[in-house]
């Protein structure tokens, strides 16, 4: 995957944010971080998704594992709904999970192509009742569902071509999650238009959640709320994207702040511990 944008945590400049996706940050290829040196380790729990499934091309699998093997990274192989897949934990413990599929479009980047990833397949949330948290993602999200295995229920956005599957984990006997390193802030769910993550906004406060108001981040527009479940969602626009403020050639090379930092961007830059992104 690329850093397609190095910028800081709005709501907190003194911290990164990085974005990785594929090379020109398409929706639905993202995954992001905030690197903070010295966090306390979290704990996967209820109340939190607690795994992100990447998805690679369809018989990419043994590929991945020659490849986590050679770099003496644990994992373990699985299948989940008919499907196989391949779990591990990243250095702070967060779980990820590569998910064969033949709908996306594979990344070039350092692996081959015919094995690299294609960006986001799903996440999996835990929490205690589920049965609020499905009438959410169905009646209001309009996910449908796939089935029932394990503990696992699988619901589908029928429409995207990328990040379509959220598992819902039956979890009362789980502990409580805790946050901190290693562990999911939240899951952004897409929104195409701002007009329709604005009616978003209005229906959730109907049913009585409590929805931000429209957050501006300067590549997306963004609204939160808890799911029932705990499980903190983002509803983000798809526009205007990464290429708002800095040429294709040039993602994720330098420190990009918002107009409304920039002013400030000494300060923040002499806060912010260096960091290097290279090939592994």
């Amino acid at each position: 995957m690329h850093l397609v944008k190095k910028t800081v945590n709005f709501d907190d400049p003194n911290m990164y944010h990085l974005y990785f996706g594929d090379r020109t940050g398409r929706p639905g290829t993202i995954l992001t971080f905030f690197p903070i040196p010295g966090a306390r380790p979290g704990a996967a729990g209820t109340g939190q998704a607690t795994a992100i499934g990447l998805s690679v091309p369809a018989g990419s699998l043994s590929y991945w594992a020659t490849r986590l093997s050679d770099k003496g990274i644990p994992f373990a192989t699985d299948h989940r709904f008919d499907a196989p897949l391949l779990r591990f934990n990243d250095p702070d413990g967060l779980t990820l999970e590569l998910n064969e599929s033949r709908k996306n479009k594979s990344i070039p980047g350092s692996t081959p192509e015919e094995n690299a990833i294609a960006g986001m397949h799903g996440v999996v949330v835990t929490v205690e009742q589920p049965e609020a948290t499905v009438k959410l993602l169905t009646d209001v999200f309009n996910y449908t569902p796939v089935g029932k295995e394990g503990g696992y229920e699988r619901f589908v956005n029928e429409k995207a071509d990328t990040g379509r599957f959220i598992d819902v984990r039956a979890g009362a006997e789980s502990p409580r999650a805790v946050g901190g390193a290693g562990t999911l802030h939240h899951v952004a769910l897409r929104i195409p238009k701002s007009t329709a993550q604005a009616e978003y906004m209005e229906a959730l406060r109907e049913l009585g959640y409590r929805a931000t108001p429209i957050q501006d981040r300067r590549y997306f527009r963004s609204i939160y709320f808890h799911e029932p479940g705990g499980v903190l969602l983002e509803l983000a626009t798809d526009d205007p994207g990464f290429l708002i403020d800095e040429p294709l050639e040039r993602l994720g090379v330098g420190l990009m702040l918002p107009p409304w930092l920039e002013s400030r961007r000494d300060a923040i830059e002499a806060r912010l511990p260096p960091i290097g992104i290279g090939n592994v």
